[in-house]
């Protein structure tokens, strides 16, 4: 009874509505603090923030869509003339011009999407075709899954154009039996 008790403790904590708070509250800091729309660059290290944003979009209604779609528009708009796809680690924020010609259907950034694709096709590859970052010393890395990953899902989700899921299937099966 004594265990009972404790999970329906906890479960009623993880269930109280200052959870929802403290989410807000963190999200609000990454978006104004950390990492304003206007100072994003264009690398991997901020995908994962513009990736948390697309989904906190897909998840809210009303203000907080319209909010998370402004820091996304204005984080992409801000970074649209110097964008480029040839390496991984400038492919994982180009998944953001696909999710906003997905959202607002504007074909400036449907044909920023396919630059980048562009870019991606030209860049250096292992003998198997695996995808690297290193031109001239060839090697697979685990984090190139989650760089090229995030914008070929959001290709597919934009255009529904299988092209994008064979490709990633095919970087997946590469890199799991070399890393393996």
């Amino acid at each position: 009874m004594k265990k009972i008790s404790s999970l329906f403790a906890i479960i009623l904590f993880l269930l109280n509505t200052d959870a929802q708070t403290w989410v807000d509250s963190l999200s609000s800091f990454a978006h104004e603090k950390y990492l304003p729309a206007q100072k994003f660059k264009w690398t991997w290290v901020n995908a994962p923030l513009l990736r948390a944003t697309v989904l906190q979009y897909e998840f809210s209604n009303g203000d907080a869509k319209n909010y998370y779609l402004s820091y996304i528009q204005k984080a992409m708009d801000n970074k649209a003339i110097r964008a480029s796809g040839t390496r991984p680690n400038t492919v994982a924020p180009a998944h953001g011009f696909a999710f906003l010609a997905k959202v607002l259907g504007q074909d400036k950034y449907a044909k920023l999407a396919a630059k980048i694709y562009a870019d991606y096709l030209k860049i250096p590859r292992t003998s198997v075709g695996g995808i690297t970052h290193l031109a001239r010393t060839p090697e697979l890395w685990d984090d190139t899954m989650y760089m090229i990953g995030v914008f070929l899902l959001e290709m597919y989700r934009y255009s529904g154009d299988e092209i994008y899921l064979d490709e990633l299937m095919q970087q997946f099966q590469i890199h799991r039996e070399k890393l393996l």
